[in-house]
């Protein structure tokens, strides 16, 4: 598709995708995208990605038992995970390449992230040592095999620990193993190198690995919609507060009640220092009057100055991404309260779908390829969309990242992470001797038919 240049041209190429939007819908979508490329700018650096998840769920197993839970498991972990602020790549029943492209994809994720969570629910194995992650598609006839048809472990740690400070590792993949079996048919005499569930790992500095149950020992998949490990993470998870090590710990008394103490989930952790993944809850105000919906009370906690600044610019947006920052960053404020009234609303006349990569790819390389293609002013408008919903600064701001290029904003990939998401990497330049590079994860919904970004949050720039 191509998009002509000029701003006028560039709302009529958008509108090829996407052929009717109401005024919220334009509103809905520019203010999430101010949020994503403020950053990149130096607006607004509390919107930049800090914690990134990979989620994994194989059961559709072609060569194997089939197993119902780990994609329910997959599916209720990454709902979770996102309500507390991760980015989630997800992925469920894949194959050996899909396996790789999402492994790929998080590994790209991770360049500004401070924590990086990787969970895995289906079949795993352990040969001499070492443990393997299975794909939907693997048959493991001959001992060759191995290497071409499961994923190692430690590439996933790989990808982790090349600069992320706190990795966390949890594998539901203890699981009775068939395919481990013929494996272990397949060595004959060598047989013995393949062992039972998973063996343990040693782990860089910064990692918590967390298994389903002790090394060597095999775990349930559980008879409800989640196995007993990813049901009690699922519990204990949204506790504020709550330190990873006690998280386990409350994870391991509830799977060990649930087993019939068949199955205790077991960690190795070389975290340094507290890692809460919920803060703590905000002291709860004495009784007052209630602030009205235009003016805050007077009495306002610490940092009440920068969200009522914040506020000013967010409350008449339409992006449920939005207010969910906006929440999580002044949570003890007067003005959270009005986000979450905001985002109950939202909520409620927004129906989310499911999308095809293939629509979200087209509506995000569109974007891009009409945002490359102006200039400062141009820029603002088309980010910005209403003059009223961005701040003085926001707007200059961005007029004056893209006053500054020397060579427009192009793409360089774009992966889908997600029904719904979309990894975009990206290169500009400041000036003609240094070649910038950006990434970002781009979110897009369907509302009322029509395909709109909701989300971006920036990865990395320069």
């Amino acid at each position: 598709m191509v998009v002509p240049h000029g701003a006028d041209r560039v709302g009529a190429g958008l509108h090829a995708v996407r052929r009717e939007r109401s005024m919220g819908d334009r509103i809905c979508r520019w203010i999430a995208v101010l949020v994503g490329l403020a950053w990149v700018a130096g607006a607004a650096p509390a919107y930049a990605q800090e914690r990134v998840a990979l989620v994994i769920g194989n059961g559709a197993y072609r060569n194997a038992t089939p197993l119902p839970n780990p994609p329910n498991d997959a599916a209720d972990l990454a709902r979770a995970l996102r309500r507390i602020g991760f980015t989630v790549i997800e992925g469920r029943d894949l194959d050996k390449h899909g396996l790789e492209d999402k492994i790929r994809a998080f590994g790209r994720a991770l360049d500004r992230a401070t924590t990086a969570l990787f969970f895995y629910a289906g079949h795993g194995l352990q040969v001499a040592g070492r443990n393997y992650l299975v794909p939907v598609d693997a048959k493991l006839e001959r001992p060759g095999d191995l290497s071409f048809e499961t994923v190692e472990v430690g590439q996933v740690l790989g990808q982790m620990e090349a600069g992320t400070r706190v990795n966390l590792v949890f594998l539901d993949a203890c699981r009775d193993n068939p395919l481990a079996r013929t494996l272990a048919r397949s060595l004959g005499t060598r047989s013995g190198s393949v062992g039972t569930g998973l063996a343990s790992i040693q782990s860089a500095v910064g990692t918590m690995i967390a298994y389903a149950t002790q090394p060597d020992n095999v775990a349930y998949d559980g008879e409800g919609r989640n196995s007993p490990f990813t049901a009690a993470l699922l519990k204990h998870l949204p506790t504020p507060g709550l330190d990873v090590a006690v998280l386990m710990r409350r994870i391991r008394s509830d799977v060990v009640a649930a087993t019939q103490s068949r199955q205790v989930p077991w960690d190795h952790s070389s975290l340094i220092g507290d890692v809460v993944l919920v803060p703590a809850a905000a002291a709860t105000p004495g009784p007052g009057p209630t602030p009205s919906a235009s003016t805050p009370s007077a009495a306002v906690p610490s940092g009440a100055a920068d969200a009522e600044r914040a506020w000013a610019v967010t409350k008449d947006t339409t992006s449920i991404a939005v207010l969910e920052d906006f929440v999580r960053q002044f949570g003890g404020t007067p003005y959270a309260s009005m986000a979450r009234a905001r985002l109950d609303e939202l909520r409620r006349d927004t129906s989310r779908q499911s999308l095809s990569g293939l629509g979200a790819l087209d509506v995000v390389r569109s974007f891009y390829q009409a945002l490359g293609n102006a200039d400062g002013a141009t820029a603002s408008r088309l980010v910005v969309g209403e003059k009223r919903l961005s701040g003085p600064f926001n707007a200059e701001a961005i007029t004056r990242f893209y006053s500054s290029l020397a060579e427009p904003l192009r793409i360089e990939s774009l992966s889908p992470i997600g029904s719904d998401q979309v990894l975009v990497e990206y290169r500009y330049s400041k000036n003609r001797r240094t070649m910038c590079r950006g990434s970002a994860i781009v979110t897009v919904i369907n509302r009322n038919g029509s395909l709109l970004i909701e989300g971006i949050k920036a990865l990395r720039g320069c």
